[in-house]
């Protein structure tokens, strides 16, 4: 699975980014769910992860330093599955 990735995020934003898993048979599953985040700076955090509808997981974040976050919506148990995703901060002069 390719990497989803988002762009257009400033300094300061706050954003909401939503993984949806589905079992063998393409009907949304749920399983356990973390997220790991991984800042510019390498720090390794694991945000609250908010469950929605069935297979729908996801957090909140505010994005407080420029360049590339990664991160990994990793479901375990009932459900197998991995999600990974980058959000592209924009530089600004105001946050070198």
């Amino acid at each position: 699975m390719s990497r989803i990735v988002f762009t257009d995020v400033d300094v300061g934003d706050q954003k909401t980014i939503t993984a949806t898993f589905v079992d063998a048979a393409g009907a949304a599953a749920d399983g356990t769910v973390v997220v790991r985040l991984l800042d510019p700076a390498a720090v390794e955090t694991t945000p609250t992860v908010v469950h929605g509808a069935t297979g729908s997981y996801s957090f909140t974040q505010t994005y407080d330093q420029p360049l590339s976050w990664y991160g990994r919506f990793e479901a375990t148990g009932a459900l197998i599955d991995a999600v990974d995703f980058e959000v592209r901060v924009n530089t600004t002069p105001f946050y070198p």
